[in-house]
């Protein structure tokens, strides 16, 4: 049998940062993606909703997309809620192409699977956390492959990037809804990896689809659209757009009108760039529509959706709205009539400024945009749904258009940044996320609003109290009074109130009523501002729409809109690349200081440090890494609580947030490579000493002390001072194989003691020799251990890991000659090392040794 490895092969990623304050160009290495030609599973389709009262468990579907056979062994499935089954001990193969469906539980229908796909018993399992997890594939070299879903997966999976969470594409969710239904499957989309896809881990190329699209042991087909506007048996008198959301696989629709649902005969047919077609001159009539998209254009259409249909009206209302302004010299009025014999009775229009649903600010968004492109995190989103922003800003955007009815500019951000952080408790939306008082989850990227929050925004535009909006359900009566659904509109659209309209996944602003009088029967219509794509407005019959869209939120009947943007919300003082109203308000940091640590790192590019890596790739981290309470941008240390080791911007060289490894960096987020290298920018020099020893003492359990580096570090100093007290570091770092007991100190190196330490540096200008003598000025006790002799139940005296070369002892002289330096990047380098068992005039009867190395670096004079 063959055993087959994951190869991988380096990418090129040119990510331009495009945002204020970046300005520079970086190109990355990746290892993010299979070769072409290697062998390689990839996730494809998993079952997480089980129904309630079923017996069948989750189910994976993996899917060999190359032309190699790929043995089993070495992987297994990592759910993050806990599950994992190994497939290592099956022992078996997948051909190229090949499926493998892993069940768990009872077992799923699989009467119709091909008898060469390969079924695995996963054996049972508990439900996952369907409200947020996620899964992970892993091969015999690690992850290759994730996918998370739901809010706040209960833990991450740092190894491989998943992207932000997987949510349906749902703008709106009406009360007791959830962000799936019982039965939904996660589909990936059919990507070619051989062609060359290489971006293919992440959320990006998943789809939620219902139970019965489900297709295990089968390749998936391309996913439908997940939202058709107009909505089936809308009446409309207008231009409008024919428009699907959730298309985002394809980059060109063909849209198809025929007057008959089996499109015998096809009366247009048109395709386009994107997802929207604008209908100006459409014959009156029932038609019916549909789309389809491409795998890629003009190639591999995809399959056609089922049909919708629309009924055209033979009037425009618009036409009839400028035919009465022209009778009444400027001024409204009915008595606008048309050859179609409908005559405008009443008709009442809100001026309002229509919007597409987006990022539309310069707010940074730490919930998973990407570092750069159209949809970077730093920045506004394109008008359209290619972001994930826009497939969920639907009630935002409406709401942003009703501040513009009340002549107010209020974005998009900022209606999310309420919602989702400043209401606080009061709101579902901020509750939800489980991250109140961070800036984590405030952009409200991925995550529809809810229709609790609906009346909370827009009194909170008002300047007033929740109960002070009103949501209902449509009814005849909306208000269950004696007045018609129609007058109660017309009521609030005359005194200039614009009304929200929500239906279970979508929310439009109602802006305009109007009545026409059609062969002495009277109708009512409804002015609807979309938020997708621009210029969608449209006249809709009240009636025709009233199954799907039957919610409202209908705003206060007193007061005025009050609320705009702040003017910090669009300024940047000292130009770090965030608004002050970021700064002030979710960082807490100094808006008029482009560096409030102090640490060398610009506030934008200590965010950037933890929410993406050196490729480019969005991996959140902890913001208060070594937990004192200060999140990076505010932290000069990040990685010591302390503060006293190596800040960020000595650790980070070129100071742009991110750990270059193939550079001369460290980790700011990792405090044990703290002293592994020295910036020349914010040092002289350093002095490193490591203590190396091998002591064989024929007693049980007996630790005299254990191997350690200590580090004076020589600051913008003149270098043969006597009066300076440079910055001491002393680590104690254990062996892998430590003997046990050892209690006085950590086992993973992280322990250290901190000091100052006095250091002259001098030259024999004879012999050319340096000569070091060093003083720590520490309490000795602070430097002390026990060295224990547990067989005997003994303690021996203290020692002091300084006595040996930097402190006058009985043991060590202060002064040692270090030898001719050699140049190194325009400084001197010494190096050396001294047997001091013997310096220190021991007789050796175990064949032991104590070495002291030392490397000192004296960078060139600061001129």
């Amino acid at each position: 049998m063959l055993k087959s490895s994951i190869a991988f092969y380096t990418i090129i990623i040119s990510s331009l940062l495009l945002c204020a304050g970046s300005g520079t160009q970086q190109v990355f290495e990746s290892e993010e993606s299979p070769e072409n030609g290697a062998a390689y599973f990839t996730l494809n389709e998993i079952s997480p909703f089980t129904e309630p009262g079923s017996s069948a468990g989750p189910w994976v579907e993996l899917i060999n997309p190359t032309d190699t056979t790929v043995s089993l062994d070495g992987w297994s499935i990592l759910f993050l809620s806990g599950w994992e089954i190994q497939l290592e001990t099956l022992s078996q193969e997948c051909p190229p192409g090949g499926i493998i469906v892993i069940t768990t539980g009872s077992a799923i229908d699989l009467s119709n699977i091909d008898e060469a796909v390969l079924i695995i018993d996963g054996g049972s399992m508990a439900r996952l956390n369907s409200d947020g997890d996620g899964c992970v594939l892993i091969g015999p070299q690690g992850a290759v492959d994730a996918i998370s879903w739901g809010h706040n997966p209960p833990r991450q999976y740092n190894e491989l990037p998943s992207g932000a969470p997987l949510v349906p594409l749902r703008g709106f969710y009406t009360e007791g809804s959830s962000i799936h239904n019982p039965g939904d499957v996660l589909i990936r989309r059919q990507v070619s990896l051989i062609a060359g896809q290489t971006d293919v881990v992440g959320s990006g190329h998943w789809d939620y689809r219902p139970r019965s699209a489900e297709s295990p042991g089968e390749p998936n087909p391309p996913p439908p659209p997940v939202r058709y506007s107009p909505s089936d048996g809308a009446e409309i008198a207008s231009d409008f757009n024919l428009y699907v959301a959730g298309f985002d696989w394809t980059t060109h629709t063909t849209f198809q009108l025929s007057r008959d649902p089996g499109f015998a005969s096809i009366e247009m047919e048109t395709t386009v760039e994107g997802d929207s077609l604008l209908l100006d001159s459409i014959e009156p009539g029932a038609w019916f529509w549909r789309v389809r998209g491409y795998e890629d254009y003009p190639g591999k259409p995809g399959p056609w959706s089922a049909p919708h249909n629309f009924l055209r009206e033979s009037f425009d209302i618009d036409a009839l709205i400028a035919e009465s302004e022209n009778k009444a010299g400027g001024v409204k009025a009915s008595g606008g009539g048309s050859s179609s014999g409908a005559v405008l009775t009443a008709s009442y229009v809100i001026s309002t400024d229509q919007k597409c649903q987006r990022k539309d600010s310069d707010m940074l968004c730490l919930d998973g945009c990407a570092m750069s492109g159209s949809c970077q995190w730093c920045g506004e989103h394109p008008n359209d749904l290619s972001c994930k922003h826009g497939g969920m800003y639907c009630t935002r955007c409406s709401v942003a258009m009703m501040a513009s009815a009340g002549g107010f500019s209020l974005s998009q951000d900022r209606i999310t940044y309420y919602m989702f952080e400043e209401a606080g408790t009061s709101s579902t939306a901020a509750t939800s996320t489980g991250h109140l008082n961070d800036p984590y989850g405030d952009l409200g990227h991925n995550v529809g609003t809810w229709s609790a929050d609906c009346p909370l925004i827009v009194s909170w535009i008002y300047g007033q109290p929740k109960s002070a909006s009103t949501e209902v359900f449509y009814h005849e009566k909306i208000f269950y009074d004696d007045s018609p659904a129609m007058d109660s509109i017309v009521e609030f659209v005359m005194d200039g109130r614009t009304i929200l309209r929500h239906c279970s996944y979508h929310t439009t602003l109602l802006t305009g009523a109007g009545i026409v009088e059609i062969n002495g029967v009277q109708k009512n219509y409804i002015l609807v501002y979309d938020t997708a794509p621009p210029g969608n407005i449209k006249w809709l019959s009240l009636e025709s729409t009233k199954a799907l869209f039957n919610e409202f939120t209908f705003p206060p009947v007193t007061g005025q809109i009050i609320r705009g943007d702040e003017p910090e919300f669009s300024m940047d003082s000292d130009s770090d690349g965030l608004t002050d109203f970021d700064e002030t308000r979710r960082f807490h940091t100094d808006p008029n200081d482009d560096d409030t640590d102090g640490d060398g790192i610009t506030d934008r590019n200590d965010i950037l440090g933890y929410m993406f890596d050196l490729y480019g790739a969005y991996v959140p981290r902890e913001r208060d890494i070594d937990g004192d309470g200060k999140p990076k941008e505010l932290d000069p240390d990040n990685d010591d609580p302390s503060d006293l080791s190596m800040n960020d911007g000595c650790e980070d060289s070129d100071r742009d947030g991110l750990y270059n490894m193939f550079e001369r960096e460290t980790d700011c987020f990792f405090a044990g490579d703290d002293l592994d290298l020295i910036n020349p920018d914010c040092y002289m020099g350093y002095i490193k000493i490591e203590v190396i020893q091998d002591i064989d003492i024929p007693i049980e359990g007996f630790t005299m002390f254990d191997n350690s580096v200590e580090m004076i570090l020589i600051e913008n100093a003149p270098l043969d001072s006597t009066e300076y007290v440079h910055t001491h570091t002393w680590s104690r770092l254990l062996d892998a194989d430590d003997r046990e007991p050892v209690h006085q100190f950590a086992a993973d190196g992280s322990s250290t003691l901190r000091g100052n330490a006095m250091v002259i540096l001098e030259m024999d200008p004879n012999t050319g020799v340096y000569t070091i003598t060093t003083d720590v000025d520490t309490v000795n006790e602070d430097f002390t251990w026990s060295n224990v002799f547990p067989s005997a139940g003994a303690t021996a005296p203290g020692w002091n890991p300084t006595v040996f070369f930097f402190a006058n002892s009985e043991y060590g002289n202060p002064s040692y000659e270090l030898g001719e330096p050699i140049e190194s990047n325009g400084g001197l380098l010494l190096l050396g090392e001294m047997e001091m068992f013997g310096e220190m005039g021991f007789q050796n009867p175990f064949s032991s040794s104590l070495t002291i190395k030392w490397e000192i670096w004296l960078s060139p004079p600061v001129n």
